[in-house]
């Protein structure tokens, strides 16, 4: 039993070391975003595609599906009306 202990937390911290090394790389090619603010945009964009790779989610079908969606969208929607595209909620149609 311990030593099913020690491999699932070696697994965690495998697991742990592969999504930082995304946040790492993310942090290097922010240098290149050319603002403040694109870093921002950058940021979130990682963000989203490792969430997506978190919930073994194509992250190209993702955003094409979403970037669909709300181009569909009337101006204005509720914020509520987005909530629904986040990765953990998002189901493809």
């Amino acid at each position: 039993m311990v030593r099913l202990v020690e491999i699932y937390i070696q697994v965690l911290i495998l697991m742990s070391f592969w999504t930082n090394r995304y946040v790492s790389l993310s942090r290097h090619n922010s240098l290149f975003f050319g603002s403040h603010a694109g870093a921002k945009r950058g940021c979130i964009f990682y963000s989203i595609a490792c969430s997506c790779r978190e919930m073994g989610i194509n992250f190209f079908d993702y955003l094409s599906d979403v970037l669909n969606r709300t181009a569909a969208m009337p101006p204005g929607s509720k914020p509520e009306a987005y909530r629904g595209l986040l990765p953990d909620k998002w189901t493809r149609e």
